[in-house]
């Protein structure tokens, strides 16, 4: 009775109100202001309608929000505007989060050929198409009907029309293109300015930022080729590199800040940190170290390997710069060529030079074509030209000698000014500091020699003494005193002990001849002067005392070598006699010789006031006497004349005694 007084109410209450809010509960409560139909109970539920499945689809026109209960799958559903929607199940998605999904049947999208749109504050922030993706405020335009791009960023590939193939992953990434194909761009503002630029590629914020045109260029790195414009085939790795660059191609750049400031050159190649920074037209350029060719603006054809080498050559075209700081000062130098640590390092202006070995040619700043090939080679060279030197310290401290050519570790060592040398074997006019016009082929050949037109040929020739226009042929041939001018010594081991003196053999020699006499030169009229017949013959030839001897040839020896430096130098040896000198000396000593002593030919010409040139007197304490047998023929032809004389004379006393003698015969 009670169930019935309540329907009836109720029928009762919309019957009268028709247009009101309804209560229905059991304590007289009115209904709330915000409900039209507002049941309450604390032990009863609201029973919606039941029905299955198919007739719940079999509905005419749901109302949108119409709410059954679908007793084939026991569960309610509500009509949105399209679509009956389960509510409570895996089929629609939490904002905290869902429970009880399986990967296999349930997913976020679409089940048509419809693309899946995303919105902020009912703004597009995302699409997920046949062919594009895009995340992001204004990514991907819209009305963009270009395909296979990907747009993550706000801005990113934001009025895209027709470009294919494109990748923008950054904030205004790719933003301007429009046409261009097959780019990626992955950073905040990268290829941002790209309108119909292809196969592009940058990595990193504002890279490439102001292309627009160029292709097949790759930027990765803050601001890497950030004003390129229509540059084509460049590649930048790392922040900065190719900053500047505008139209220029084919190149690449690779470390901090790298071709930096490059603009329009071309074909360059800048590895290691500001590698080629200030390069702006130069092409064919390539460092590969930090600080390469950092200064380099218009020089071209450069190549500078190793920290800091060619680091302040500016307009210099055509150097090769291999080395830690090689070629480091070179400012406009022209086809240098440095190999190894600072090699060149101080050249500025200096062109066709060529330096291999650490420190070779390293103070070399305006000199022009020098070769300078072992460790410390023509190191202190400046100015100087046209030398070249192989061999470690070779012409090391030459400044501004030029035409001087050194072979051989430390020779020329200490030339610094002289010119038109050539040195050749280890230490070889090692000592020559100004002298010009020496030739020294030999180890330690002309060592001490410090003045001009030497020529020492052989080990050690020319060496112990420093002398002036000598020459030594022959292995130890050198002066016995120092200080002599114009001296020659021919053959091994032959000495000189004054100027003006040729010695040809050393004191072993038992035999010097020829096929022909030995000429004296001038023996002309026309060159003799204050001629006088007043040469002594008889007068002189009878005070000579011919005599035999023998030589002991090894107190010459000794006293030709007192004098020879007892500290060895590095890398000599000490000069051993051999046992075949050994044994020619022993045989040469005895030998009886026939002869004159010159002391006694000198004293026997003084006697009589002859300047006889015969007697060849030493010129310092250890010199020796000499005679020039040559010389006697003329006293001997004038004594011969003089007996001639006499002999006429006598032969005419003969017959005026022999008339006497007829005379008294026939009284």
């Amino acid at each position: 009775m009670k169930k019935l007084f309540l329907l009836v109410a109720l029928v009762s209450m919309l019957a009268s109100s028709a247009m009101a809010q309804v209560a229905v509960n059991t304590d007289g409560s009115l209904p709330d202001n915000s409900a039209m139909l507002d049941v309450k109970s604390t032990s009863k539920g609201f029973l919606p309608p039941r029905m299955t499945t198919a007739q719940r689809n079999a509905i005419a026109s749901p109302a949108t929000g119409l709410v059954v209960f679908d007793t084939d799958v026991n569960s309610l559903f509500t009509r949105t505007r399209t679509a009956w929607v389960q509510p409570g199940t895996a089929s629609t998605w939490g904002l905290t989060g869902n429970a009880g999904t399986s990967a296999a049947t349930n997913f976020i999208g679409t089940t048509d050929n419809i693309d899946v749109i995303f919105k902020r504050n009912n703004a597009r922030a995302g699409m997920i198409g046949a062919t594009s993706t895009s995340f992001g405020n204004y990514a991907l335009n819209p009305l963009s009907t270009g395909d296979y791009n990907t747009a993550n960023g706000a801005n990113a590939l934001k009025v895209n029309t027709t470009g294919d193939n494109n990748t923008a992953n950054g904030s205004s990434a790719l933003s301007g293109n429009t046409t261009g194909h097959s780019n990626t761009a992955d950073g905040a503002h990268a290829l941002s300015s790209n309108t119909t630029g292809n196969f592009n590629t940058a990595n990193g914020e504002s890279a490439l930022y102001d292309n627009i045109t160029g292709e097949l260029n790759t930027a990765s790195g803050f601001y890497a080729l950030s004003h390129n414009t229509t540059g084509t085939k460049n590649t930048a790795n790392g922040a900065n590199t190719l900053y500047s660059n505008t139209t220029g191609e084919s190149n690449i750049a690779i470390g901090y800040q790298s071709l930096y400031l490059n603009t329009t050159g071309n074909s360059n190649i800048g590895i290691g940190i500001q590698a080629l920074y200030s390069n702006i037209t130069g092409s064919g350029n390539t460092a590969c170290g930090s600080a390469t060719l950092f200064s380099n603006t218009t020089g071209t054809n450069n190549t500078a390997i190793g920290v800091n080498s060619l680091s302040w050559n500016t307009t210099g075209s055509d150097n090769t710069a291999i080395g830690y700081q090689s070629l480091i000062s070179n400012t406009s130098g022209n086809n240098n060529l440095a190999e190894g640590k600072y090699a060149l390092e101080h050249n500025t202006t200096g062109s066709d030079n060529v330096a291999t070995g650490l420190s070779a040619l390293s103070s070399n700043t305006i000199g022009t074509n020098n070769v300078a090939v072992g460790n410390q080679s023509l190191s202190s060279n400046s100015s100087g030209i046209h030398n070249s030197a192989c061999g470690f310290q070779a012409l090391f401290s030459n400044t501004t000698g030029n035409n001087n050519s050194a072979l051989g570790n430390g020779s020329l060592l200490g030339n610094s000014a002289g010119s038109y040398n050539t040195a050749s074997g280890y230490q070889s006019l090692s000592s020559n500091l100004g002298g010009d016009y020496n030739t020294a082929p030999g180890t330690f050949a002309s060592y001490y020699t410090n003045d001009d037109y030497n020529t020492s040929i052989g080990y050690s020739a020319g060496d112990n003494f420093y002398f002036s226009q000598g020459t030594f042929l022959g292995a130890f041939a050198y002066p016995t005193v120092a200080g002599i001018r114009n001296c020659t010594a021919l053959g091994y081991d032959a000495k000189v002990n004054s100027s003006n003196q040729v010695v040809v053999g050393n004191t072993s020699v038992t035999s010097i001849g020829s096929y022909a006499g030995w000429t004296t030169f001038p023996s002309d009229r026309r060159y003799k002067k204050n001629v006088t017949a007043n040469v002594p013959g008889l007068e002189f030839i009878k005070l000579l005392k011919p005599v035999t001897y023998t030589l002991d040839i090894t107190s010459i020896n000794a006293i030709q070598n007192k004098n020879k430096p007892a500290t060895l130098r590095e890398g000599e040896k000490p000069h051993e006699v051999s046992p075949e000198e050994i044994s020619a000396i022993t045989e040469k000593e005895k030998i009886v010789y026939s002869g004159f002593i010159a002391q006694e030919v000198e004293q026997a010409a003084s006697m009589i006031g002859y300047q006889f040139s015969g007697v060849d007197a030493p010129k310092n304490a250890d010199g020796q006497y000499g005679l020039r047998y040559s010389d006697f023929v003329v006293p001997m032809v004038k004594a011969m004349q003089e007996q001639k004389t006499m002999i006429e004379e006598l032969k005419t006393q003969i017959l005026e005694l022999q008339k006497q003698i007829e005379k008294l015969k026939n009284k």
